[in-house]
């Protein structure tokens, strides 16, 4: 079936995560796409897949869904909300308070946090007593995903809220931006 617009079996890529939560979220999301054929992962390598796709929807080789987009880009294209300390009179609480009154103001929205969002320089492990050493192997903090990026200022950190425990931040209805 190669005829305009029809269904065909393609390939296509994306880059293998380092860590577990970010393995099975890649396939989640590549299996969410239907039509999945086949998904090979191997250490080292990106995954590779098939699928079918309409000959309209995208090129071999590509898949626009998932594209090249950091978790800090696909953040600034969400409703991303400033947390105000001063307005939920936590001037004098300690971090940790801070961050757990963050997921308490999207869970009281119905939604769930799903991932922490700090840059790979970032100030807040220091900031909530970790260290910077330890909290670089976490892969979850307070139940959430910890996603890295470059592109994410060192004091700031992001927490994505989510209607579902397991979307990828994608799939986030309302990020909080704090501060660290």
């Amino acid at each position: 079936m190669d005829g305009l617009g029809q269904p065909q079996l393609i390939s296509a890529q994306v880059p293998l995560p380092t860590t577990v939560d970010g393995v099975l979220d890649a396939i989640r999301k590549i299996i969410i796409k239907g039509g999945v054929y086949s998904v090979h992962i191997e250490k080292g390598s990106p995954i590779l897949y098939q699928r079918t796709a309409d000959s309209q929807e995208l090129e071999p080789g590509a898949d626009p869904d998932l594209g090249d987009m950091t978790p800090y880009e696909i953040a600034r294209q969400i409703d991303m909300q400033e947390f105000d300390v001063a307005a939920q009179q936590l001037q004098d609480a300690s971090p940790i308070s801070v961050v757990s009154w963050m997921m308490v103001y999207l869970e009281s929205r119905k939604l769930v946090p799903t991932h922490l969002l700090v840059g790979e320089a970032t100030n807040f492990w220091s900031w909530i007593g970790i260290g910077p050493r330890r909290g670089a192997k976490l892969s979850t903090f307070l139940g959430v995903r910890v996603e890295r990026d470059q592109q994410m200022p060192s004091q700031a950190f992001l927490i994505f809220g989510c209607a579902d425990r397991w979307a990828g931040v994608e799939n986030a209805k309302v990020v909080l931006k704090g501060a660290c």
